[in-house]
């Protein structure tokens, strides 16, 4: 009876100390959330990847996590969504990847539930002697996440928002804090931790089809000259996304890379939760000139912040677009070299006809950044295109103090 009374009052313990151990640890690691590698793998079927990383010096060894994400019901446009949590996806311990989703339809709620924490405090209460997740600096996946719907999904993107009240669901993250022999599993949530999101639209002149109003998806050739989808599902390619200051020296404050760019221009970026001033805007595509958005930036105070650079040249700093058919206006393309191989000098020029003109002659096939029109094939409508734009004197046109500018020829853009 005696020992009975004693576990029960380790276990309260236990709960006490879980509920007020925020304030017994001045020092709590700090984290981000966010949701990444967004694909629409068909125009009912939408996934992306929910990600941790530690921001601070600290160790995060990560608890216990569930999510609430608010999703826009525009998207869902009426259907029914299914939600599921994609097997393989996650690097989280064993024992501390989620396996239940829902989805609450009249909340337009994804709900992903927590797992029992792998440790707790005493020994004899222990569920298990695995230790908690440590999550790195570059991110640990926590999930990969489909969405699938009874009808196609509507115009309007996802515009996730993460939720903290307890109605519909609410996030919630603990980590392992104190003492290694006494880690205690803390309540480290904080809401400016969580990622907004950015919904860029732009189009490039050498991918967009006047016929379709859509972006061509990049093809890959091999030497048989085969050719495939370079990226899954709506992908047409991707491209680089920076946030600058909008006063001297424009400096960039953030940058992400490899962001999918869907065949209608949209593209869904994780932005920082701490980001709230205004920003420029900088698009850099592996074959387009360097585009920063119109003068003044764009506001971050929002938990969703939407630009459009195709609906007019006015969206571009200095106007610096190219109308096309459709009432569209595209990035123009052209920049793939400078005296550096592989990086771009920002403008249109004698170097770009060079090097386009001569993988011409040579035949040249696959991914590569000379293939304008993303086909496969580096050919006679990618150096046309060019030509006219190098004898209009195409370039960048960016804030003054190019020394200072994000992007051009100290930046160097993979493939």
């Amino acid at each position: 009876m005696k020992e009975q009374f004693i576990r029960s009052m380790k276990i309260m313990l236990t709960g006490i100390i879980l509920i007020s151990a925020g304030t017994l640890h001045a020092q709590l690691p700090t984290y981000t959330a966010f949701l990444k590698n967004d694909l629409m793998t068909a125009n009912d079927t939408y996934e992306f990847d929910l990600y941790l990383s530690r921001t601070g010096t600290l160790p995060l060894e990560l608890a216990n996590f569930q999510a609430a994400i608010l999703v826009d019901p525009a998207f869902v446009n009426g259907g029914t969504i299914t939600p599921a949590i994609i097997g393989g996806g996650s690097e989280l311990n064993t024992l501390q990847q989620p396996a239940s989703i829902g989805f609450s339809a009249s909340e337009s709620c994804i709900k992903i539930a927590p797992e029992i924490p792998p440790r707790t405090l005493f020994p004899e209460t222990q569920t298990s002697s695995t230790d908690g997740t440590i999550i790195s600096t570059e991110g640990t996946r926590v999930c990969r996440i489909r969405l699938s719907n009874s009808v196609p999904f509507g115009n309007t993107q996802i515009n996730p928002i993460w939720n903290f009240t307890v109605q519909p669901y609410r996030t919630a993250v603990t980590a392992y804090t104190g003492p290694e022999d006494q880690r205690v599993n803390t309540f480290i949530t904080l809401a400016e931790s969580h990622s907004k999101t950015l919904n860029l639209t732009l189009l490039t002149e050498g991918l967009y089809n006047p016929t379709t109003g859509l972006l061509n998806k990049t093809q890959d050739v091999d030497d048989d000259y085969n050719s495939w989808d370079n990226f899954p599902g709506l992908v047409a390619d991707t491209l680089s996304i920076l946030l600058a200051q909008t006063s001297s020296p424009w400096n960039s404050l953030w940058a992400v890379h490899g962001v999918s760019l869907n065949q209608n221009g949209h593209c869904r970026i994780p932005v920082p939760g701490n980001l709230n001033g205004t920003y420029y805007i900088v698009a850099k595509h592996r074959n387009s000139v360097e585009t920063w958005s119109k003068a003044g930036g764009e506001s971050f105070a929002s938990a969703i912040t939407s630009f459009d650079l195709s609906n007019a040249a006015s969206q571009a700093y200095g106007q610096n677009l190219k109308p096309v058919t459709g009432g569209k206006y595209v990035i123009f393309s052209g920049d793939v070299s400078s005296f550096t191989p592989s990086v771009q000098d920002g403008y249109i020029d004698f170097f770009d006809l060079t090097q386009i003109y001569n993988l011409n002659v040579n035949s040249a096939y696959g991914y590569q950044a000379s293939d304008l029109t993303g086909e496969g094939f580096v050919d006679f409508i990618d150096l046309i295109m060019t030509y006219n734009n190098s004898t209009e004197g195409i370039g960048m046109n960016t804030p003054p103090n190019p020394a200072k500018r994000p992007g051009a020829s100290n930046t160097q853009l993979t493939e």
